[in-house]
Order: structure tokens, then sequence, then C-alpha cells
């Protein structure tokens, strides 16, 4: 579930017909490129909507699109009217597309709203839409927004159009699941204990928790206690032993710090359906 959802901000994979389109001028040959925009635009989000459904692991039909120094700018306006920005280039975006292929049960649909702009002369071209995204994870609904893109777009050496340039603005609306402000503080009072804070997406809002992680240790073992729950770290392996109250016995993974344990307990089991990572909560 790590890294969910990062590129999808700018891209859709349908397109509305070039009716829709604005004309900018009214030279035929203009018009015709205009079109080629159009049609290259909608085979490249269809290439990406389809390589995200379909974790084959092959990138080539959406890379192919793009220019060896895309860029990417995002502005973000979170549910809770938190405004971020981020730039990637082209080896990011083919990290975060990779992550997404590997996350099972992701199914992303996007929905274009209407093309506002697109001109095209010789070798430059330009296109600006808006398009809703919704994402599901296991077929429940996780993520849906809305993003206002502006692509640029040059012809290289052998006249095929190539996407350089992207800049999107997206206005979240309903999300579950998504990066989660952590802070995680030592006890002055007690050095086995810790206090954690996390905000975590639910719907059109984030919810708060304040949860105590008591750890005690016995010889090469540590018993951590959190609420109902219970875990034990022996020999750097994590195992959850009781679940609100019930006895089980889950493997979650490895850590070599309380800090790296309260991190791998909140994103495998405690916030796992509502996290796909941890960012320190801004002062």
């Amino acid at each position: 579930m790590k890294h969910l959802l990062v590129i999808l901000t700018i891209f859709v994979s349908g397109i509305a017909a070039y009716a829709q389109v604005t004309p900018t001028d009214a030279n035929p040959v203009n018009r015709e490129l205009e079109k080629s925009v159009v049609s290259f635009t909608e085979e490249f989000y269809r290439a990406l909507e389809g390589v995200i459904n379909a974790k084959d692991g092959n990138m080539e039909p959406v890379t192919r699109f793009l220019d060896k120094d895309y860029t990417m700018t995002r502005h973000i306006l979170d549910v809770n009217n938190r405004l971020t920005k981020n730039t990637s280039n082209i080896n990011e975006f083919k990290m975060q597309t990779a992550a997404q292929m590997s996350i099972s049960g992701l199914v992303a649909t996007f929905k274009m709203d209407r093309i506002n702009f697109v001109m095209a002369y010789d070798n430059f071209a330009i296109i600006n839409y808006s398009v809703w995204l919704n994402a599901s994870l296991n077929a429940e609904p996780i993520l849906r927004y809305r993003s206002h893109v502006t692509n640029y777009m040059r012809k290289d050496e052998q006249g095929n159009w190539k996407i350089y340039e992207s800049n999107g603005a997206s206005i979240y609306k309903e999300q579950e699941i998504g990066w989660c402000p952590c802070g995680i503080t030592k006890s002055t009072k007690d050095e086995n204990q810790y206090s954690v804070k996390i905000l975590y997406p639910s719907g059109n809002s984030f919810n708060t928790d304040n949860l105590t992680f008591n750890f005690k240790s016995a010889e090469q073992k540590t018993l951590i206690i959190v609420g109902n729950n219970a875990y034990m770290m022996d020999k750097g392996e994590v195992t959850c032993v009781k679940e609100s109250g019930t006895v089980v016995n889950n493997k979650l993974g490895k850590a070599g710090t309380p800090v790296e344990c309260i991190n791998l307990i909140l994103s495998k089991q405690l916030y796992a359906s509502h996290c796909m990572g941890f960012k320190p909560i801004s002062k």
C-alpha cells in the first residue's frame, strides 16, 4: 500500500471529443496538428491507466510518450484545505508508477470534465484540461479528486510528440488513504514510553489519534503495549501477539529501534488501511 497514487494526479485515460476543444487558429495545418495533440494525449492516458491496472511490470507503453527531460509540478489542496507543491522528473515518475503497479487490487478510473484549450504550431503544442480521478482498492473507494492540468509537448527527431512538462493543480474531495502526518515523542518522565500523534484521511476530512506506546524489555525480548494491542520484538523481529484483546501471532517485520518499531506497527497494522506512508507533522 506504499507510495500510493502520487503520479495519478496528473493523468487521465479518456479525453472528450475534439469538438469540445476551442480552436486557436483557422489555419487547416494547425488544426490538424491540434487534432494530433488530442489523439496523442488520449492514447497516452489510456496507456497509463492500462499500465496501472494491468500490473504486468511493463512501463514502456507509458514512458514512450514522455520526453527524456520530462518534469511534473503538482499543487495539491487536500481535504483540510492544506496546500502543498512538489516537482518530479522522469525517473521519479517511473518509481511512482512502479509502486502503484505493485499494489494488488488498486484500480484507477478517470473522467474528463472538459478540454479547455489546445494549441499546436510545428514542433510545439500545449493542451489544458480538467479531470476527475476515482481510485479503489479491492473494490473499496479510497480516493476522489479533481485535477486541472496543462501539458507542454514537442516533437522528437522522428517527428513524434513527446510530453516534456506537466503542470497540475488537484483538489481532493474524498480520501480514505494517503500520506499521514505523524509525530513521535519520547516521554521525559519514562524512557520506555512514547507518545504518537497521527492524522489520517477519512472521507472529506482528516481524523486525529493520540496513542501511547509502552516498551517493557526482558532479556532479548521487548513487549510493546498499545491500547488493547500487544506486540513482541524478539531479536529485531516484530510480531503482534494480541489484537483488540484477542491472542494472535501475526509477524509484521523487522525493526532495530523503538521508533522503527512504532513506524512498523503503524504502517503494517494500526493504520494500514489509511496510510500509504508517514511524514513529520508540520510545526
